[in-house]
């Protein structure tokens, strides 16, 4: 098991396993400026770099009455495969309960006025119009996430760590577009930014973190 050593106001602790650091953390024994090394590093490096940790502000300044920041828990910044997972997840939920709707909607129109293209391409436009509003409400909301996220333990939020209003969390999702007609490298960006940022999360100023257990 890799052990590590802390260097912490001019003194030196440890060995400490990545477990017993991370307690340290949640505990407020240490703190991610502090620097740590192990067997195989060229040189000290900060906790927050070394064990891939998001810095939350320990006193917040004053939000207006609808934002939020997030708990005074670890937070990871996420990364490619935890967004895959929350998007399968979402995906499964959404067209569910979308088909039932439009299955039901779609039985109630034609029984009524008979169905024709014009009422097949409103309902396409409506499928579209709701895609956003999951993704924008759910993510602007308290829960600052859809339901597929927060089954993965994720958070949407800004730079700072607060939640992200409704036209943010708009622009955010449109820009996903932009991600995906960069042949989706965009969204493969999230494997290699410093804070696991795909493009659109870069356009929007938002940034997506993983809560730890």
């Amino acid at each position: 098991m890799r052990q590590y050593h802390i260097e912490r106001d001019g003194s030196q602790y440890g060995p400490y396993s990545a477990d017993q650091i991370i307690e340290m953390l949640q505990s407020n024994q240490l703190s991610l400026s502090d620097h740590c090394w192990h067997e195989g590093m060229s040189e000290w490096a900060s906790l927050s770099s070394v064990f891939n940790l998001v810095a939350t502000p320990a006193e917040p300044p004053p939000l207006p009455a609808k934002a939020s920041t997030m708990a005074s828990a670890t937070y990871y910044y996420s990364t490619f495969g935890d967004r895959m997972g929350a998007y399968m997840l979402d995906a499964i939920l959404f067209n569910v309960v979308m088909w039932i709707l439009l299955i039901a909607a779609g039985s109630a129109i034609n029984s009524i006025f008979g169905m024709n293209d014009s009422i097949w391409t409103i309902m396409l436009l409506s499928s579209v119009v709701c895609l956003w509003l999951y993704y924008a409400l759910f993510e602007s909301s308290n829960m600052q996430g859809t339901p597929g996220k927060r089954a993965c333990r994720l958070v949407v939020c800004d730079i700072d760590g607060r939640r992200i209003s409704f036209w943010k969390a708009t622009g955010r999702y449109f820009g996903k577009f932009v991600s995906l007609i960069t042949f989706g490298i965009g969204f493969l960006m999230c494997s290699y930014t410093k804070k696991r940022q795909c493009l659109h999360d870069i356009l929007a100023g938002c940034q997506v973190v993983k809560k730890s257990k």
